[in-house]
């Protein structure tokens, strides 16, 4: 594949492939990325392939790509709250997007996100079920998430602090003891974040990403036992990747390995509407997450 334009990582929803009229959009896929990363380059092979822009839309043509940036460099401030409040910033942006007018409010939903973006997700999800009354539509639009290495395990802080602590490595390529100390502060959160998802994740399906290979000069391996949800309707899969590479695919060859599997969840949503939508509404019923655990930014005005 011949070299690509990588775009400058900018903050907010940007759409990278939509269908043409009269074609009518069928679900939205929606991506994340992580600490450190930003709404192109973590999705970015070196040849400048995005497969979310440049391969994705080829196996889901009527399918609407997005991808959304946040400041992920949140490490400097470390503040306890950040992954509910980026959560929330998420659901915000995405909600505009989603227009009653076309309908947009109610289609099918399929979120994607690599490390850490993935507890923003989480948190997001938490959020918008405790907001029924500004999110429910989105709440119950949710079908599907695929998780690339996203810490989901963790018994207790400092267990958590220590995976932490090792994306932190990698993502500043440096061990500065003010940036290790400031992401030991996010482990209690996380965690706090992974018990409250639980029961969330019962009413949801997932395919999980494991990576293989551990990141060269920075010892980061988000392990199976971690990175697994162990939930009934979680499809696990290995890829013969690092960390940083999992989600990067140069040519299709490369990709195929997702590319199937979004085949899949397509056909499954036409397949399985029903139970789908039965589904998602047991999850807008559930009880709330923060019930037994506090939010956050619960009690923060509406945004």
């Amino acid at each position: 594949m011949a070299a690509l334009i990588v775009p400058a990582d900018t903050y907010g929803i940007h759409v990278l492939y939509e269908p043409a009229p009269p074609v009518v959009t069928s679900v939205d896929i929606v991506a994340l990325h992580g600490l450190g990363g930003g709404c192109y380059s973590t999705w970015a092979a070196d040849n400048g392939c995005v497969w979310l822009r440049d391969l994705l839309k080829e196996d889901a043509d009527t399918a609407r790509i997005m991808t959304y940036g946040y400041d992920a460099a949140m490490w400097k401030k470390a503040p306890k709250d950040a992954p509910c409040k980026f959560g929330r910033n998420f659901l915000s942006a995405l909600d505009n997007k989603r227009l009653k007018r076309d309908q947009g409010n109610r289609r099918p939903l399929i979120l994607v996100a690599h490390s850490l973006g993935g507890i923003v997700v989480k948190e997001a999800l938490i959020y918008a079920h405790d907001r029924q009354d500004l999110y429910g539509d989105l709440l119950r639009s949710v079908r599907h998430i695929v998780f690339f290495g996203t810490p989901h395990q963790g018994t207790d802080p400092a267990s958590l602090a220590g995976v932490l602590n090792k994306i932190g490595k990698w993502v500043t390529n440096a061990n500065d003891t003010s940036v290790l100390e400031n992401l030991s502060l996010w482990s209690q959160p996380v965690l706090q974040t992974n018990q409250k998802f639980v029961n969330l994740a019962d009413a949801l399906s997932f395919t999980t990403y494991v990576e293989e290979d551990t990141l060269h000069g920075a010892t980061v391996r988000i392990h199976e036992g971690s990175a697994t949800l162990n939930k009934p309707r979680e499809r696990v899969i290995t890829i013969a990747a690092n960390h940083k590479t999992m989600c990067k695919f140069g040519s299709r060859a490369q990709y195929q390995i997702i590319g199937d599997r979004f085949i899949k969840i397509l056909d499954d949503l036409e397949s399985r509407k029903a139970e789908d939508e039965a589904l998602a509404e047991r999850l807008a019923e559930l009880p709330t997450p923060s019930a037994s655990l506090p939010l956050a930014c619960s009690t923060d005005p509406p945004i």
